[in-house]
């Protein structure tokens, strides 16, 4: 068996999916769904292999559960998609976690990654259909993709925020973590300026780590200024002509769409961790210089074979274990702060959805609370 653990069903569940049809085609059953739901039944699952999104601090003590009980650690990497600093790519990467296999999105990743292999990222493997995301409603705006999510998180409390990082191993300290913001102020800041110069028809798609609010607030008056808050990010990609940031793996998936993008870069280090602010991408930190950038932008020349999951599924199978028909000893959690269950939650009808768009055809089966066997 093999276990796809889920933090945020948006950002993971399809490209698991995509896995976990190329596993079905080997005959090999997985499960999909809710690491908060999962975790807690580790220990009594038939032994295979265990795919987390990260190796990061947070997922230590699941890792090690998951050891104990004698499956193997697999980790599909989310984090790095859009990395180019290595110091960077190793902040979200805690030492010494039994990882057996890492799937990263690029050869020098996989020096850095534990017991990196270098796949590629299914999530690029989705846009060569990207109609399964659906239709823009309209085109021709500049889209704005916002990243800070420090300054502006989606909960409201900074001191929450900071928590979450600090579970999460991402900072070394405190220093660490206020210069993290104040690159998220200079980012708004930036992308503020921008607007007020530019003369045509914006749409701004804060990151679903930040809180829409204060962006609604900001533009409530202004008629070329749309706030997008719903529908999902490659929808809105689609229907631009051009999209603007402040360093952003959609800026990657727009140049896979051939959809032109500009970097605004504010001046200090982070301005080096994206792969989309350095050539072939357009970048620049003069407002001036981005306006023509906008209007005369061509698309990177990036793209994908769409080949990663079935490398994936091919370097998983050997790590499966035997098939059986799973039952769960813990069908949900409580006591869990909502906001991540949220994150997750999902429903048969999410992944029969998806299924339809692709043309898989995967026996699907709910076995708990955003749990479902497949295959």
């Amino acid at each position: 068996m093999i276990y796809f653990m889920v933090e945020n069903r948006d950002r993971e569940l399809w490209s698991r999916l995509l896995v976990a049809g190329a596993l079905h085609e080997r005959g090999i059953s997985s499960v999909i769904g809710s690491q908060r739901v999962l975790a807690p039944n580790l220990d009594t699952l038939p032994t295979g292999c265990v795919v987390f999104k990260g190796e990061n601090k947070a997922m230590g003590g699941w890792m090690g559960l998951a050891k104990s009980a004698g499956h193997a650690i697999a980790v599909m990497d989310e984090e790095g998609l859009a990395i180019r600093c290595p110091a960077h790519f190793r902040k979200d990467i805690c030492p010494g976690l039994p990882v057996d296999v890492t799937y990263v999105a690029n050869e020098w990743q996989a020096e850095h990654a534990i017991n990196g292999k270098w796949t590629g990222n299914p999530r690029l493997d989705l846009l060569k259909k990207p109609e399964v995301y659906g239709e823009p409603e309209r085109g021709g705006y500049l889209l704005v993709n916002t990243n800070s999510s420090g300054a502006n998180p989606r909960e409201g409390s900074i001191k929450n925020y900071y928590a979450m990082c600090l579970s999460a191993g991402v900072f070394d300290d405190r220093e660490g973590f206020i210069a993290h913001l104040e690159h998220d102020w200079a980012c708004v800041r930036k992308i503020r300026e921008f607007i007020a110069a530019y003369d045509g028809d914006v749409v701004i798609r804060p990151h679903p780590g930040e809180s829409p609010d204060p962006w609604l607030n900001l533009y409530r008056d202004n008629p070329k200024v749309r706030v997008a808050t719903r529908g999902n990010h490659i929808q809105w990609i689609r229907g631009a002509r051009c999209v603007l940031h402040t360093g952003c793996t959609t800026a990657l998936e727009a140049a896979c769409l051939d959809i032109p993008s500009v970097s605004l870069l504010v001046g200090d280090h982070d301005d080096s961790v994206f792969t989309t602010n350095h050539d072939p991408f357009a970048s620049t930190g003069d407002i001036s210089e981005a306006l023509h950038m906008v209007a005369t932008a061509q698309a990177a020349n990036v793209d994908s074979d769409g080949l990663a999951h079935r490398r994936i599924a091919e370097d998983l199978a050997p790590r499966a274990g035997a098939r059986s028909e799973i039952e769960l000893t813990y069908t949900a959690v409580s006591g869990v702060d909502p906001y991540f269950v949220a994150k997750a939650k999902m429903g048969l009808t999410d992944l029969r959805d998806f299924c339809g768009k692709w043309g898989l055809d995967l026996p699907l089966r709910e076995i708990g609370d955003s749990v479902f066997q497949v295959g």
